[in-house]
């Protein structure tokens, strides 16, 4: 989850999203990724307290982890990291369905 800064550009959130999906969707561990910003119609519960949501899908922990270090993260992090405040980062082992 990503909170735009007050003093960051009105593009800074779609460049953002468009960049995962031109750039980040490409690192090879990467199986899935959603980004957007708070739904207008959302559920009463739902948290709107950020800019843009990103979610990503790995088969493991070493996909997350050599994700993090791929180069083509790395760049997404130094172009737009500037314009947030600190992240909001939730990762999660789901339970396997069973067959």
């Amino acid at each position: 989850m990503l909170k735009l800064k007050a003093e960051a550009s009105g593009t800074a959130a779609q460049s953002v999203i468009d960049d995962t999906y031109s750039q980040l969707s490409k690192i090879k561990t990467v199986r899935g990724v959603w980004a957007g910003k708070p739904a207008s119609k959302a559920t009463p519960d739902a948290s709107t307290d950020y800019t843009v949501a990103l979610v990503f899908v790995f088969d493991d922990v070493a996909g997350l982890k050599s994700y993090l270090s791929d180069p083509i993260h790395t760049k997404f992090a130094d172009r737009h990291l500037k314009n947030w405040e600190a992240p909001l980062v939730y990762d999660i082992t789901p339970k396997k369905l069973a067959p």
